[in-house]
């Protein structure tokens, strides 16, 4: 899908795409969510966007993306604001139908719990942590743990339900995400003082880090949080990232850690 905008004599365009809540997001150049921005031989600006690209709603058959244009002075205060539907295919004559418009709901917190067998895939390698075992549900018992993705101990009596050896994703009743890495979770020990979000601006350091397990809480939106719906599901996305450590000898060159996603 493409947007062509011929800016006014001494404007500079801004193109926002708005979520399914409502809310705008600044458009950058991004692979991950497919939107870029080009200029034209004319002089105008073109936002281009993937089927499959961030807030692009599936519907009738038909791709369906919310834009704001913005006309900006050179002060950089905003002039006009331009709401425009991107529909593509772009609908017949016939098909050309009032519709209700999308009213401006703010998305409430809530926690969405995974299916009830989550947890119970992880293998005994990942759960076998020997020390350092950092705690995961707050409801005490096996389903709950389990429903978070961790392990669980009974004959550990402090600490029954802990993160196994694995990367765990939990979101939060107040809006968050808990991102834990295990140092243990691939075939060779991760540094984990490399590890970043990317993408990512300040504040989005990790809360705690111990010899064997790095932590991250952070808002769903921020850190680098991308959104896609697919169907009647609601995807949020981030990458992390690792550095490599080479360790060079006089036979050559050994790669410890190599970077993943």
């Amino acid at each position: 899908m493409q947007l062509l905008v011929f800016p006014s004599q001494g404007r500079t365009i801004r193109f926002k795409v708005v979520d399914e809540f409502g809310t705008p997001f600044e458009v950058t150049n991004c692979s991950i969510c497919l939107h870029w921005i080009t200029s034209g031989e004319k002089g105008e600006v073109i936002f281009s966007a993937g089927y499959n690209g961030c807030h692009v709603l599936r519907q009738d058959g038909r791709n369906h993306l919310r834009v704001q244009v913005e006309e900006l002075l050179s002060t950089g205060a905003i002039a006009a604001i331009h709401d425009v539907n991107m529909i593509c295919p772009k609908p017949t004559e016939h098909d050309l139908t009032p519709q209700q418009q999308p009213g401006r709901v703010r998305p409430v917190p809530h926690i969405y719990p995974p299916p009830s067998s989550i947890g119970a895939h992880l293998t005994q390698e990942q759960c076998s942590v020997v020390t350092g075992k950092i705690p995961c549900a707050d409801t005490p018992g096996r389903a709950a743990c389990f429903q978070a993705g961790c392990c669980y101990d009974e004959t550990d009596r402090t600490t029954p339900c802990y993160y196994g050896n694995t990367v765990t994703v939990q979101c939060l009743m107040d809006g968050h995400f808990i991102l834990v890495v295990s140092r243990d979770m691939s075939d060779h020990p991760i540094i984990l003082d490399s590890i970043r979000l990317a993408y990512a601006q300040a504040g989005c350091d990790p809360i705690r880090m111990t010899e064997a397990f790095v932590i991250f809480r952070f808002p769903l939106m921020q850190c680098g949080t991308t959104v896609q719906v697919i169907h009647d599901k609601l995807i949020y996305e981030n990458q992390l990232i690792s550095g490599i450590d080479i360790q060079t000898g006089p036979d050559g060159s050994i790669t410890r850690d190599s970077t993943f996603m």
